[in-house]
């Protein structure tokens, strides 16, 4: 099953901070997805998805999931 993530308070603050770090370290959306993957699996655990693109809207931004 899996599930959506909704962000709130200091963890949408610190979501933001790593799309930013990722965005200044890459340039490949498969990179920036892998990098907020990897954060967020060190900061809520294991397993989370992380889709990122351009296509979105304005902007680059993370799709995350988790499955449960």
């Amino acid at each position: 099953m899996t599930t959506g993530c909704a962000i709130l308070g200091t963890d949408a603050v610190r979501v933001g901070n790593w799309n930013v770090k990722a965005l200044d370290k890459y340039n490949v959306e498969k990179d920036i997805a892998a990098y907020i993957k990897k954060e967020f699996d060190k900061k809520y655990n294991p397993t989370w998805h992380c889709i990122v693109g351009r296509n979105f809207g304005k902007g680059c931004f993370p799709f995350l999931s988790r499955l449960s």
